[in-house]
């Protein structure tokens, strides 16, 4: 059991430095309101993907 979830603490992280990087370039690229409804979405989206 410790295994799984020392695995999935891995995963968490990954996605969440993933997703600061993610937030970043697209920072660069999206003006801010449009960037804070698309990281609403993907946040709303990802705890259904990482337990599923």
């Amino acid at each position: 059991m410790g295994n799984i979830l020392a695995y999935a603490g891995i995963r968490k992280d990954v996605t969440l430095e993933f997703i600061g990087w993610l937030s970043f370039v697209l920072g660069l690229v999206i003006p801010e309101p449009a960037l804070g409804a698309i990281l609403m979405v993907i946040a709303r989206a990802l705890p259904k993907t990482l337990y599923s």
